[in-house]
């Protein structure tokens, strides 16, 4: 179902989160693709939300529009740390 697909899905992108926050060392990489992965998945819940919008309950509603607005502020905040590391490395 696609409550229990986005629910692996999310426990797959915490997993991923908390190896790269208790790594010392964070390649860039990596924080990219943190970044990539947060983009397309505030899109796909807003894609969700219109797909399945006559379907849905207000509550519905609220959920993709809460989740796509989280994920895509962790992208932005994520892209942030990337422009400061990056500053850093060009001292």
């Amino acid at each position: 179902s696609l409550l229990k697909t986005m629910a692996f899905i999310s426990v797959g992108y915490a997993v991923y989160s908390l190896h790269l926050a208790l790594r010392k060392v964070k390649p860039l990489s990596l924080i990219k693709l943190l970044v990539l992965a947060n983009s397309v998945w505030a899109i796909v819940c807003l894609s969700l939300m219109l797909y399945f919008f006559n379907m849905t309950s207000l509550w519905g509603k609220s959920y993709f529009i809460l989740e796509a607005l989280f994920v895509a502020g962790l992208a932005f905040l994520e892209w942030k740390q990337i422009m400061v590391l990056k500053s850093k490395a060009s001292l």
